[in-house]
């Protein structure tokens, strides 16, 4: 897990709060009635627990508390991993009644996450390891935590997604014996789909094919760096992506000098369309469709789940950044020179 302690570096603590009490309002809404881990298995019980009008005014002045943190722990990162190690120990997995305040718990987990980057990757999964392992006590609790992983670290649309995070949380519910095999389908699928061309592995070989007839392969591609763009003409985000590469001084100057090569390509199956934008491409760039006989970039090789999509790429084509935004590029990239 070689970036977890990097998890949600990128986001003020002000935000990572403002952002998940905005939300937690609209979550039954959005993820209520989806299916989490197989057909038949949902991420959230769409029906909170019944409960009586006493034990609602209970429940609603019910806090959550954190652990007190010794004070013979002087040090902040000794500090940082026991409250991180404790920091659910006054939360009963057994207790359903927590899930009907589902503001309150669901900001205690965002703060949770937060606090994951000021510790060790090996802190950071034993913590993970023991929220799933506890929550089993109660299916609607191991459902309501798994579905939250889900949701914040990805969930393509949110700003806390982190896949090598996730990775931590899918692997140990396949490798948990006390887990039932119809509870793992789902995370088998999107491990298949995380482990594809993961930061540190040798990107999948593909041929393209330009616009001009030719083609290439992506390993043919000779640079100190290369830039992988996935893109669809009539994707606005796309364009914006685009914009910025061009307008950027660091990534054209590479550009020129032959440091950088980029290949924006299109990888479905409207080629008229993909031909009819292809004046927006600068004509340093490298603009290509799929050029597999079979079309299975998207379909195999690549988990383009959103576009638009950036592979950073080495010179021997190791994934340096996977489906990256703009401004985690440049400084990679500058950084190198």
């Amino acid at each position: 897990m070689k970036v977890i302690g990097n998890i949600l570096r990128k986001y003020r603590w002000d935000i990572i709060c403002g952002w998940s009490v905005m939300l937690a309002g609209c979550f039954i809404c959005l993820f209520g009635v989806g299916t989490l881990l197989a057909a038949g298995c949902t991420r959230i019980r769409a029906k909170q627990p019944e409960v009586s009008a006493k034990q609602a005014t209970q429940i609603a002045h019910k806090p959550f508390t954190l652990p007190e943190i010794p004070a013979t722990i002087t040090n902040p990162g000794e500090r940082a991993e026991y409250l991180i190690s404790h920091y659910w120990d006054n939360f009963s997995f057994a207790d359903t009644t927590w899930l009907a305040n589902p503001d309150q718990i669901e900001q205690a987990f965002s703060d949770y996450l937060s606090l994951l980057s000021h510790t060790t990757p090996k802190v950071a999964t034993a913590s993970i390891g023991g929220i799933l392992d506890k929550s089993l006590a109660q299916q609607s609790i191991f459902n309501w935590f798994t579905g939250m992983f889900d949701k914040y670290l990805y969930d393509v649309n949110s700003p806390f997604r982190d896949e090598e995070c996730y990775a931590v949380v899918v692997e140990h519910i396949i490798n948990s014996p006390d887990v039932d095999e119809i509870y793992k389908l789902r995370p088998k699928a999107q491990l298949e789909q995380i482990n594809k061309n993961r930061p540190g592995n040798v990107a999948s070989d593909f041929t393209y094919t330009l616009a001009n007839g030719k083609k290439g392969t992506l390993h043919g591609i000779k640079a100190d760096y290369t830039l992988l763009f996935f893109y669809d003409p009539e994707c606005p985000d796309c364009r914006h992506t685009r914009e910025f590469l061009q307008q950027s001084e660091q990534v054209t100057d590479l550009v020129n000098s032959g440091k950088l090569k980029i290949l924006a390509l299109y990888p479905d199956e409207d080629i008229e369309t993909w031909k009819a934008y292809r004046s927006a491409i600068p004509p340093t760039w490298l603009n290509a469709c799929d050029g597999t006989a079979a079309k299975k970039i998207k379909s195999k090789l690549y988990a383009i789940r959103a576009i638009p999509s950036l592979y950073l790429l080495d010179r021997n084509k190791r994934v340096l950044l996977r489906d990256a935004v703009t401004e985690q590029v440049i400084p990679v990239l500058t950084a190198g020179i």
